[in-house]
């Protein structure tokens, strides 16, 4: 991805998470989260996986976050709250 986007100005970039909930006589519903940021110019860091190295929010890539603090802005992390406290609401949980 880096080989290709080389000379590319615009490099903002998001991923989403999309968690569905259904049962049997009920619409799904869906919780759908994205977390902003861009590619960078260079891989940095050990920690995640697939693009975690080349994704970044503000300055630090999201290879370089402790899952702790990574976790706070995760879109993953994030729907499924949003599934969680929608389950919770309806005494699912």
């Amino acid at each position: 991805i880096l080989k290709l986007m080389e000379g590319v100005q615009d490099r903002k970039a998001h991923f989403r998470s999309v968690v569905s909930y259904a049962e049997p006589g009920m619409e799904p519903v869906m919780f759908a989260v994205e977390v902003h940021g861009r590619i960078g110019h260079e891989a940095r860091g050990t920690k995640g996986f697939g693009y975690d190295p080349i994704f970044y929010v503000g300055e630090t890539s999201l290879g370089e976050m402790e899952i702790v603090d990574k976790n706070k802005i995760s879109h993953r992390a994030a729907s499924m709250k949003a599934l969680k406290e929608w389950l919770r609401g309806r005494q699912l949980i």
